[in-house]
């Protein structure tokens, strides 16, 4: 059995040790600093290195706040990735162990020989990669096409709380920004966001911090729990 939130929790974690970093490079710094032997150092170095030890003790996410927003900034990016890969993980499960149940939509999916010959002329296990691959409008890393999916292929509502749906909607439109934009708000992701309250305007650019990965945290369990019930594991 597959436990998908807890691989996306994990995947998450991961990408946090990202943003925990500095701190723990600040961290190690430190306590170096205050290992050094200082009865045998003299005042003005006594006191030198002490005022080292209390500027580096004052960095923060405030005092950096630029280099701290690109790292929350990749974070953004690949909490996007992590989730659409499970997602797609998932989706391919469920075509694969559910192929009978399915509502197929009426979609014409094309193989050639050669595609077919890729998959040993056995689509049967195959089938959820190939939907994913052949349909012209599964995209994961918008929720619209998330939950339009999943009612089209396994008759699932996909319900959402007003806060949960417009920060997904909203943080996967900044990943768009970020990854093809050169984190510049355009009048594309204002058209995508307009009935969202974000503050950005355009020519802005992307500067997420900690409040932003704590919502894109929430909101993604919360997406991710809404998709994947208990009795649907597998």
């Amino acid at each position: 059995m597959i436990n998908y939130r807890e691989n996306f929790k994990h995947s998450l974690d991961y990408i946090e040790k990202l943003i925990s970093t500095p701190n723990q490079v600040k961290d190690i710094a430190i306590s170096g600093l205050k290992d050094i032997d200082f009865s045998s150092l003299k005042n003005t170095e006594n006191v030198k290195i002490n005022n080292l030890i209390k500027c580096i003790d004052n960095i923060s996410s405030s005092t950096l706040k630029r280099e701290y927003s690109i790292i929350y900034n990749q974070s953004c990016i690949l909490a996007v990735s992590a989730l659409e890969s499970t997602i797609e993980k998932y989706f391919i499960n469920n075509i694969n162990s559910n192929w009978k149940k399915l509502n197929l939509c009426d979609e014409k999916i094309k193989l050639s020989l050669k595609e077919l010959s890729e998959y040993e002329f056995n689509i049967k296990p195959n089938l959820g990669e190939i939907i994913l691959n052949k349909s012209d409008f599964i995209n994961f890393q918008d929720l619209q096409s998330i939950i339009r999916t999943f009612k089209e292929y396994f008759d699932k509502n996909i319900n959402l709380n007003i806060e949960t749906k417009n920060d997904v909607i909203l943080y996967q439109q900044i990943r768009h920004v970020l990854a093809h934009k050169n984190e510049i708000i355009d009048e594309e992701f204002l058209k995508k966001t307009k009935e969202l309250k974000h503050g950005y305007t355009k020519s802005d650019k992307v500067k997420l911090d900690n409040k932003d990965w704590e919502n894109i945290k929430v909101s993604f369990y919360n997406l991710i729990d809404s998709i994947v019930k208990t009795e649907d594991i597998k």
